[in-house]
């Protein structure tokens, strides 16, 4: 079993903007990412409405962005010299099933965001993640992206964490291959 990675592009709600313009200023404008498990067609994602949950495929599919010419989705894996447990990483995935979404974006018990939780499922053999982190970056060149995120944090009372270790679709895409 080699589960792979599916991606999704900005569909253009506030959220899904602010998440590309701080994660991938002037690169491939992924917003969503979720883990495909190509045995059962189903998607093990986190997602802001639901939490962490297990979606049809063609569920998932259905939330792609309506694009001219283009999918809405991107699908890759990782490189096949990586030394990993796939079904272990299902397995993982599966067992964060319920988690609440992590809207904060920096660890909190019990909840995970989407590229959270790719990287918590994807384990190497030494225990550390496959996908590395990144620093967190909450400053955009869009003014909207900008007060989307200051007015996100401002409702919960906390500052925006700037710089913290973290993860994107954008930072997990990097690390991948694409599926011939």
């Amino acid at each position: 079993m080699t589960p792979q990675l599916i991606f999704l592009l900005c569909d253009d709600t506030p959220l899904s903007r602010a998440i590309v313009c701080a994660s991938a200023p002037g690169g491939l404008l992924l917003d969503h990412v979720g883990i495909l498990d190509t045995e059962t067609s189903t998607v093990i994602e986190a997602n802001a409405k639901h939490g962490v949950v297990e979606t049809s495929l063609s569920d998932f599919l259905a939330r792609a962005p309506k694009l001219k010419g283009d999918p809405g989705y991107r699908l890759r894996r990782i490189p096949p010299y990586v030394p990993m447990d796939y079904a272990a990483a299902i397995r993982r995935a599966r067992s964060f099933l319920c988690w609440e979404y992590n809207d904060r974006f920096v660890p909190t018990p019990g909840a995970l965001y989407c590229s959270e939780l790719v990287q918590r499922s994807f384990l190497l053999p030494t225990g550390l993640p496959y996908f590395r982190s990144i620093s967190l970056n909450f400053h955009c060149s869009d003014p909207r992206a900008e007060a989307f995120w200051k007015g996100h944090y401002a409702s919960m009372q906390m500052s925006i964490p700037q710089g913290e270790p973290g993860t994107s679709p954008t930072s997990i895409y990097a690390q991948t291959i694409r599926i011939d």
